[in-house]
């Protein structure tokens, strides 16, 4: 006899529905064992000042999706989503190259947290990134501290070995201060190039200190192409900012320069770890005299440094011969004691000053005192009287200048291929003799502000900016 219907429908349901919940708890297990989970959230704000970072991290309990190079560094990956230069390439904490703006990630100053802290998600991993213009919840701030005292900076030396028997070629330089991705840093400073012609004006310095290349700061337009590279912030042109202290003072290195290039060499090669070392912001500025005409020192120099006044304001500047360069890394660079005469002895003059005023060779300058002082002559060619020249005006000026005493203050001179162009040297010599006798006179009217030069071809560089410029003779 059979049950009646009744029954064998509520049978029926009960199946159904133990087979119903059967295969919520298998699609829930294949589900979760696949491991689609929803992804973490990871935020990272940055302050628009430069002197902070807040930075909230969540890490997927999967871990990242690509390999990095250190078990503690999720940043992300060169060539990933998040950037437009080139093969995915891991970055080591030696060589942090990664690019702060033109990616998601680049939001604001490039200023890094530490490697051991730097917990940051690898694009495309299942770590998902959001950027907010607010400060979060259980976020970690770390401001930046002011960068040590001389006094306070460790491992410098007194006399630094440096092999001036030869120079290295470009490319070699550029594998040097960027170790295993020179290719990117050409090809930051090559998009660079392109974008300069719109950040500059065209016309003609005038005597009163303008152009038409207008007020703002090449710089801010640079910045977008900063780059973490070690413990500084590098910008296209060789303009190089502590990332992990605020520099306590911004420093032009300005380079007159013809027919140099072994000495160019070499003055890269060692002047910028010396810079890096006494943790200042700084760049270098090649003013190249693009002519035959006799070599006009003093009027490359103002040149230079109105020119690198338009990519930012710095506070002082150091006017530097391409064939010199520091033996101790205590003679400071920094804007302190000046104006300052930076030599008491190059080793191709026997550790000695010439004569108990000069002030050739390298010197420096606030950039208001070098103002006050008009600049150098414009007058003198050849070679010859343009330090003189410099050294009354500073004592007019009522400006001590000091000069760095003993060992802290020697030199070694690179006296590799110096190239001259042949010129009536004698005769500029007795005009430029000429010239000084009457430089107490002149020093008002000759120098900054009756400057008169064609716009220069500024041209960025990996470790420097060139500043080519066809100047002509001043009377």
């Amino acid at each position: 006899m059979f049950p009646p219907r009744r029954v064998l429908r509520s049978i029926r349901w009960l199946l159904a529905s133990v087979v119903l919940v059967v295969l919520i708890l298998l699609s829930g297990l294949l589900f979760f064992g696949n491991g689609s989970r929803p992804a973490p959230v990871s935020v990272i704000n940055r302050k628009h000042d430069d002197h902070s970072l807040i930075i909230q991290v969540t890490e997927s309990p999967n871990g990242p999706a690509n390999p990095v190079s250190n078990k503690s560094d999720l940043r992300p990956i060169i060539g990933s989503k998040s950037s437009i230069f080139g093969p995915a390439n891991p970055v080591s904490s030696e060589s942090d190259l990664r690019p702060v703006v033109g990616s998601k990630l680049s939001i604001g100053p490039a200023i890094p947290v530490s490697n051991r802290n730097d917990r940051r998600p690898v694009i495309g991993s299942k770590m998902s990134l959001h950027v907010h213009e607010a400060a979060l919840e259980h976020t970690i701030k770390k401001p930046l501290s002011e960068c040590p005292k001389l006094e306070n900076i460790p491992g410098l030396v007194e006399d630094r070995p440096m092999n001036l028997m030869s120079g290295l070629p470009m490319d070699e330089l550029e594998r040097f201060f960027f170790p295993g991705h020179p290719e990117l840093i050409r090809e930051i400073v090559s998009i660079s190039n392109h974008d300069l012609p719109g950040l500059r004006g065209a016309g003609v310095h005038t005597p009163e200190g303008s152009s038409s290349a207008g007020s703002v700061h090449l710089i801010d337009g640079l910045s977008p192409r900063a780059v973490q590279n070690g413990d500084y912030r590098y910008l296209p042109g060789g303009h190089w900012r502590p990332a992990d202290c605020i520099p306590r003072w911004k420093v032009a290195i300005v380079v007159p320069y013809r027919n140099r290039t072994i000495q160019l060499s070499l003055f890269l090669r060692y002047m910028i770890p010396f810079l890096q070392k006494q943790r200042l912001e700084f760049a270098i500025y090649i003013v190249n005299q693009a002519n035959n005409n006799a070599f006009n020192r003093g009027m490359l120099l103002n040149v230079g440094y109105l020119e690198a006044l338009k990519f930012t304001q710095w506070d002082c500047f150091i006017f530097h011969d391409v064939d010199h360069l520091p033996q101790s890394e205590f003679n400071y660079y920094g804007c302190v004691d000046l104006p300052r005469h930076f030599i008491s002895g190059a080793d191709n003059r026997n550790y000695r000053v010439p004569y108990s005023t000069s002030f050739g060779g390298v010197n420096g300058f606030t950039t208001a005192q070098f103002r006050q002082i008009n600049g150098l002559g414009n007058v003198y060619q050849g070679w010859c009287c343009e330090d003189d020249d410099l050294e009354l005006r500073t004592r007019m000026a009522g400006l001590k200048k000091p000069r760095r005493l003993g060992k802290v203050g020697y030199y070694k001179a690179i006296s590799l291929n110096h190239d001259k162009i042949k010129t009536r040297l004698g005769e500029l010599e007795k005009a430029n003799r000429q010239f000084l006798r009457k430089a107490q006179s002149r020093f008002k009217t000759d120098g900054l502000n009756n400057l008169m030069y064609k716009l220069p071809q500024l041209e960025l560089h990996t470790l420097y900016t060139n500043i080519s410029v066809d100047i002509q003779p001043m009377k």
